[in-house]
């Protein structure tokens, strides 16, 4: 159902829709993507999580306490007038890149 037609449909019950968005799913996931590039590269694995970081406007990697309380805060009272929007929690990447 596509997000407009949702909105429509249970926005009268104040149904709020919201997401989170951030850019890698796990510290798993992020920590055996940094293992394989350094390798690749011939590089620590701290110099490839710097290029990353260097590529954040933040200059800085997320925490996933941050990612979390995004979520949380969707979650609250505080985002009841908030529905269809994508709060993107990546320090300012998606406006580079």
């Amino acid at each position: 159902m596509p997000q407009a037609s949702f909105i429509n449909e249970y926005g009268p019950t104040e149904t709020v829709v919201g997401c989170s968005v951030w850019r890698l799913a796990s510290i798993a996931q992020l920590t055996e993507l940094a293992g394989s590039r350094s390798k690749a590269a011939g590089v620590a694995e701290k110099e490839i999580y710097d290029r990353w970081a260097n590529e954040v406007p933040l200059r800085r990697l997320g925490k996933p306490e941050e990612i979390a309380a995004s979520v949380l805060f969707l979650c609250t009272a505080h985002a009841g007038f908030i529905t269809g929007e994508i709060l993107n929690v990546n320090g300012g990447a998606v406006l580079v890149g």
